[in-house]
């Protein structure tokens, strides 16, 4: 149905940025058009920088997923987390002006995805890694309501 291309290097347990799509165009563009010759949506993960966006527009990625981790760390440090927010929400505005579909991903947890969820833009929070990692002491269900709570909080906000 979906693939998401995520830059990695072998020496990371996480992904720690976005991959770079201008650099690296040449090459996505035959993997995108590969995908898309069998009907699977594309999606890059990018970190929100609008050069990245145009150019995963240019290239024929469907979906853009920005990579939050800056945002998050910030917020989970108690630092000022506002400049790192408002490039998130911009990104996430002209990705949706390209006709592009908005994801967000890495780090998010309960303290972070509240206002990370009242940018009604975003279609999608891979959430993935610590709802599982925080089910370990609540358990699943309970962690994934909560979530569900949150995220509703956040996109009444507005």
């Amino acid at each position: 149905n979906a693939c998401c291309i995520v830059p990695e290097k072998r020496e990371e347990v996480t992904t720690e940025g976005g991959i770079d799509v201008i650099k690296n165009s040449s090459v996505l563009v035959k993997v995108i058009q590969k995908l898309k010759d069998v009907n699977i949506k594309v999606s890059l993960f990018i970190d929100p920088d609008l050069d990245q966006i145009s150019a995963s527009s240019e290239i024929g990625a469907d979906i853009i997923e920005i990579h939050s981790g800056e945002y998050c760390k910030l917020v989970n440090e108690g630092s000022d987390s506002e400049n790192e927010f408002s490039k998130i929400s911009n990104a996430s505005k002209y990705a949706e002006s390209l006709a592009l579909e908005v994801h967000l991903g890495h780090g998010i947890n309960f303290n972070s995805i509240v206002k990370l969820s009242s940018i009604e833009i975003i279609k999608e929070f891979n959430i993935g890694h610590f709802i599982i990692s925080e089910s370990i002491f609540s358990g699943l269900k309970d962690t994934i309501t909560k979530f569900k709570d949150l995220i509703e909080k956040g996109r009444n906000k507005q």
